[in-house]
């Protein structure tokens, strides 16, 4: 009887583990709680990204007005000196507005050894421009997985350096917009009166044959009369008036518009896309950070290259895009704008009712 009671006293006291249910139902819920926490995981992630790639624009419009204070002008959104030299039908830029605004990024030394006096293609300058600055990449934006040296320009514009890689670029420069599909490549055309006269900035009216309108950022040829934006030219006013945008990708760019700070095509006119006469095209381009996807959407293959590259997109959750205004805020802006209303914001003296991003 006591062997017995011993017996029994042992199984009763053994410790009695999970069955097969008990850990399925223990499993389930561990899922359950994952699949509920992730999304908040990485919404709580998109908004730190989100937060510091607003920061990022904050900075650059920061350093902008401190160049203004200095200069009393804006900054360039590409420079162009005398003499004028034409590689390859474009006109080698000397420098761009990140490469002017480098001094107040703290980032003297880096300014110091680009030689503004010669075109941003020179070797010296290419391989300052090699540098990577996190103030210039927007956290949510990974780049094209084959970004590559070609995607900025042709060989025969860089001669003997077509391996450099310059660094990366996140955002673009508001030149202005336009409706003739030349200007942003060729420059000269400008000046050569290919592309009509010296851009103005008269409002856009709905199916205008031909638009081009200046942004606070546009080409500068001081010899040719194209001089850098003054505050005081900005009757839209600075709180209706954007300089800075988010351009996110991808995919590579195809051939040479890639976005990176030191390259001189780091600025953006916003092209057929925005014109206000091509508004069927304007759905599939604003904020799409696919350019295979947003030239599937457009027949022309010449006009592919027009409107999917001269826009403005990002990777950010909620289809917006982060940009920079003149007085120095940050603005959100929905992928569905009015094209109009965009066009009017990347303009600073249309005389058009813009929105006051504050």
């Amino acid at each position: 009887m006591r062997s017995l009671a011993h017996r029994s006293h042992r199984r009763n006291g053994r410790r009695r583990g999970f069955t097969l249910v008990e850990l399925l139902v223990v499993i389930a819920i561990i899922g359950v709680l994952v699949a509920l926490l992730l999304p908040a995981i990485q919404a709580a992630r998109e908004a730190a990204r989100r937060a510091q790639c607003s920061n990022n624009i904050r900075q650059q419009m920061l350093a902008v007005l401190n160049f203004e204070s200095a200069k009393g002008e804006l900054p360039g959104g590409m420079n162009v000196h005398s003499p004028l030299s034409v590689q390859a039908g474009f006109l080698t830029a000397d420098s761009n507005w990140c490469i002017s605004i480098l001094p107040y990024l703290e980032q003297q030394s880096l300014s110091e050894l680009i030689d503004r006096s010669q075109p941003i293609t020179t070797p010296r300058n290419l391989l300052a421009i090699q540098t990577t600055l996190e103030t210039f990449l927007c956290p949510t934006d990974p780049g094209p997985d084959d970004y590559q040296a070609t995607a900025f320009r042709t060989e025969a514009e860089i001669t003997n350096v077509a391996a450099v890689l310059p660094a990366r670029s996140s955002y673009v420069g508001m030149a202005g917009v336009q409706a003739n599909n030349n200007f942003w490549s060729r420059p000269v055309n400008i000046l050569s009166g290919a592309d009509g006269s010296i851009p103005t900035a008269k409002p856009i009216t709905r199916n205008e044959a031909f638009a081009l309108r200046r942004g606070v950022f546009p080409l500068v040829v001081e010899p040719a009369g194209l001089n850098p934006i003054e505050l005081r030219q900005i009757t839209d006013g600075t709180s209706h008036t954007i300089a800075v945008a988010e351009y996110h990708t991808t995919t590579l760019m195809t051939g040479q518009r890639a976005p990176a700070w030191g390259d001189w095509r780091v600025y953006t006119f916003l092209s057929d896309a925005t014109d206000p006469g091509k508004v069927d095209q304007h759905p599939f381009v604003f904020g799409l950070a696919d350019f295979e996807a947003c030239s599937s959407n457009i027949p022309s293959t010449s006009q592919r290259l027009v409107v999917c590259e001269r826009t403005v997109a990002s990777l950010h959750s909620g289809n917006i895009v982060q940009t920079g205004v003149v007085d120095g805020s940050v603005a959100s802006l929905s992928a569905d704008i009015d094209p109009e209303l965009w066009a009017a914001a990347a303009t600073y003296d249309g005389g058009e009712l813009g929105r006051d991003f504050n």
